[in-house]
């Protein structure tokens, strides 16, 4: 992405706190959504977030910012997630008309992360943002999209039919739940989270508060259904990785708190799409939609050499 010959992007620097006009930093709203940010509608700058990191600042740096003289157009963070094959952005902060700075943001942190070993970066946004076309200029392509479901206090939730096991989940489920998500998901989703069970674990996306994580396994069967849940502000969240018509109802049980009149938000992939229906049949409304982008890292070759070829 070609920028102005004045359009710089770099590395953020501590001192560039306060080596740039506040109302610089004002007009930077964020763009990213995460799972702790699902239902904010406060348009946050970048100050309190970059002023906890300033540590991280100082080392290597995963912040970088797109700066034309002393106006900030965009400033964007990149990180591992679960592991390093996979890298997210939690934050995207942008100002008015600044696709292209974006662009070039976006394109700035695959390379980052390549040097690390990951293999894809995610990016989530509202599935009306103004910097889908930059991110997609930028090499991103949509993985799945997300649908936010509310409802406030607990679903009347039935017995489930089938006889199950609801337990927390550990390193040793990751491998039937890994054969649940490939037998669930169209290929497209496969090839855009991890095509291998080490790709899968690294791809997962964690909340930034205390999650509780709970797998679903009918009796006699291997687990087939996995959720997070979180709290945080006054409301219980759960999101759904992969699951069974069964096996919903059964991890809701379990999940959420009993007698509880908090709002309930139920985040669900569009690669589930029989869960939609029941979720609204539970009670729970479509609050928002949301797309979660994946950009491929190509490895770069570290040495030419010549390859046999037969004759």
């Amino acid at each position: 992405m070609a920028l102005s010959n004045q359009q710089t992007i770099r590395s953020l620097r501590s001192l560039d706190l306060l080596a740039f006009p506040l109302k610089q930093w004002r007009g930077l709203t964020e763009q990213s959504v995460t799972l702790d940010r699902l239902e904010s509608d406060v348009a946050s700058g970048p100050l309190s977030t970059l002023a906890k990191n300033r540590v991280g600042l100082t080392r290597r740096s995963s912040f970088w910012i797109a700066q034309e003289g002393s106006r900030v157009h965009a400033v964007v963070e990149g990180k591992a997630r679960s592991g390093p094959n996979a890298w997210e952005i939690p934050h995207l902060w942008a100002g008015d008309s600044a696709l292209r700075p974006v662009t070039a943001l976006l394109e700035q942190v695959p390379v980052e992360a390549g040097k690390y070993g990951a293999r894809r970066v995610f990016l989530r946004l509202s599935a009306d943002s103004p910097y889908i076309p930059a991110a997609a200029q930028a090499g991103f392509v949509t993985a799945f999209e997300e649908t936010l479901f509310s409802k406030d206090g607990r679903p009347e939730l039935g017995q489930p039919a089938v006889q199950h096991e609801i337990r927390r989940r550990s390193i040793e489920h990751d491998s039937a739940l890994f054969h649940a998500f490939n037998l669930a998901t169209p290929a497209t989703v496969r090839c855009a989270v991890g095509l291998t069970l080490e790709e899968w674990r690294d791809s997962h996306e964690q909340s930034g508060h205390r999650a509780d994580e709970w797998v679903y396994a009918a009796q006699g069967h291997q687990p087939s259904g996995l959720v997070q849940e979180w709290s945080c502000n006054g409301a219980s969240h759960v999101r759904v990785v992969t699951a069974t018509s069964d096996a919903l109802e059964a991890l809701l049980q379990t999940a959420l708190p009993v007698g509880s009149d908090s709002r309930v938000n139920l985040l669900v992939p569009d690669y589930l799409p029989n869960l939609e229906a029941q979720v609204e049949s539970l009670g729970f409304a479509p609050r928002r939609r949301y797309v979660v982008l994946v950009k491929s890292v190509v490895e770069m070759v570290r040495e030419v050499a010549f390859a046999p070829a037969s004759v």
